[in-house]
């Protein structure tokens, strides 16, 4: 009997000990670097980015708008049906325009999800610029400029998702207001320039994106990991060779290889488009993990975005003041510099003024795009935006 219990308490011993020794191990490996401050952007006291989402969020008829053609304004009958439903929340949204907006969420689980709603809302916007346009064509800039306003803002002190996702809702808007500019009035082409301007002066940063974009996931990455060295001592075994495989490996080099990594992302943010440095992912993260959006070209993506964005509401803002100089002085300028504009107008691809060049009665207005390179003004296909993308981002209009 004795000898027996001593065999139990030997084993019992020696499982207590591979248990420790075990936890101990995966603790070590699984130890983790000090975590990063919170972003300490303080949003302003005004702020309009709860209430965008609240708008957002009262969307009706989201899957119909999803599925609009991008190239064809839908019918009286159908712009109704889907209109009708949202008017109230419509009315609120456009009480928002004149007041700051500052992301706030950041992460998944705060409202983060509500971003992917944005592309519906910004075709809801154009849809009632284009419904107005009949009738009340400044009502229909107006409308639009509202709906260019919000999707510019609601990248401010976001990550890139809330960037893709303004680069989304602002597509259908810039689609919708060549046709406004033949309607349109020189006061309230002056007016609404004067509102684009005002945005394009608040000159919100990339580099303070990829900074959010790093804090959310190098923050991400910790919080995946940290329950990972209590993990045996909790007696929660891996069930197979790569669970343990995964476990057992360090993981602090791999936190601190993203953090340099997207710290590497967040300098490079400063630099002109056509001078980015890329990075490959580092090696000790590839180990851990598989995450196509830390590839290289992800993050370029987002930079020409970006990028994109402010070209296009720089071609917008010109040319209101274009069309208000015609109907000034009877015809449009020679150059971009008659127009004694207060905004710069600037190409963000070359650094460089706009291009621009009368076209008979009308003219030809152009940023030379991703790939720095004047094409003349021939113009590209913008859905899958690239450095390599050719072409020009146009703005035509013939007079």
């Amino acid at each position: 009997m004795k000898h027996a219990v001593r065999w139990i308490a030997g084993i019992l011993v020696l499982a207590i000990t591979v248990w420790l020794a075990t936890a101990g191990l995966a603790w070590s490996r699984n130890r983790l670097p000090a975590p990063l401050p919170s972003p300490v952007e303080a949003p302003p006291a005004d702020n309009a980015y709860p209430d965008y989402l609240q708008c957002v969020r009262a969307l009706q008829q989201k899957n119909q708008l999803l599925s609009l053609p991008g190239d064809q304004i839908p019918d009286a009958s159908t712009r109704a049906s889907l209109l009708t439903p949202n008017r109230e929340m419509l009315a609120r949204f456009h009480r928002l325009h004149a007041r700051p907006a500052v992301a706030t969420y950041l992460e998944p689980g705060k409202d983060f999800v509500a971003a992917l709603d944005f592309l519906p809302f910004g075709r809801l916007i154009a849809l009632e610029a284009q419904d107005a346009l009949p009738g009340a064509p400044d009502r229909a800039l107006h409308t639009l400029v509202d709906g260019l306003i919000f999707a510019d803002r609601i990248q401010n002190g976001g990550t890139t998702l809330h960037l893709t996702m303004s680069y989304m809702a602002f597509f259908p808007l810039f689609q919708a207001f060549p046709a406004l500019l033949p309607a349109l009035r020189r006061a309230n082409c002056e007016a609404e320039a004067a509102r684009l301007a005002r945005v394009l002066e608040e000159k919100y940063p990339l580099q303070r994106i990829f900074k959010n974009e790093r804090y959310v996931r190098v923050t991400q990455l910790r919080r995946s990991m940290e329950p990972m060295g209590q993990r045996i001592l909790r007696m929660q075994w891996p069930g197979n060779a790569n669970e343990w495989n995964y476990l057992l490996k360090p993981k602090a080099p791999a936190i601190e290889a993203l953090d340099r990594y997207m710290l590497h992302w967040v300098e490079q943010a400063e630099q002109p488009v056509r001078s980015i440095a890329t990075q490959s992912v580092p090696q000790a993260l590839s180990e851990l993990m598989n995450d196509e959006t830390l590839q290289p070209d992800f993050f370029l993506r987002e930079i020409v975005r970006y990028h994109y964005l402010k070209a296009r509401l720089k071609l917008t803002c010109a040319a209101l003041l274009l069309e208000a100089h015609r109907q000034k002085r009877g015809q449009y300028p020679a150059t971009l510099t008659e127009l004694n504009a207060r905004v710069d107008l600037s190409d963000p691809f070359s650094n460089q003024p706009l291009r621009y060049r009368r076209n008979g009665a009308g003219y030809l207005l152009y940023s030379v795009g991703p790939d720095g390179q004047d094409d003349g003004g021939q113009t590209m296909v913008e859905v899958q935006l690239n450095l390599e993308s050719k072409g020009d981002l146009t703005l035509s209009h013939r007079g």
